[in-house]
């Protein structure tokens, strides 16, 4: 069993961001969502869902990361980044890789 770790985040976030990933998964497999995974994803936001997913694509495709993010691969991508991006953006990104 592995080990959440949030920053400035909710447990609904936590939640999300495991649902996330899942139905990216589950996606590709063909499975279909659970009632749990319906009312997160009517519960959050279009555009939280949307940063949230753009943030995991950033650190797999661009940076090159695998899921799930390891204790020494998060905060290397979050200090690759640390110049460039504001404070909120690097927690919500963090946010997304800790799952």
């Amino acid at each position: 069993m592995s080990k959440t770790w949030i920053i400035g985040s909710t447990g609904i976030d936590a939640i999300f961001v495991h649902i996330l990933v899942f139905q990216s998964v589950a996606h590709v497999a063909g499975f279909r969502m659970s009632k749990l995974e319906r009312y997160v994803k009517i519960a959050t936001r279009d555009n939280t869902r949307g940063a949230y997913h753009g943030a995991i694509l950033q650190f797999v495709i661009e940076w090159g990361g695998f899921l799930p993010a390891t204790a020494e691969s998060a905060p290397s991508y979050l200090a690759d980044h640390a110049e460039t991006l504001s404070v909120n953006t690097l927690c919500q990104r963090f946010g997304a890789l800790a799952f």
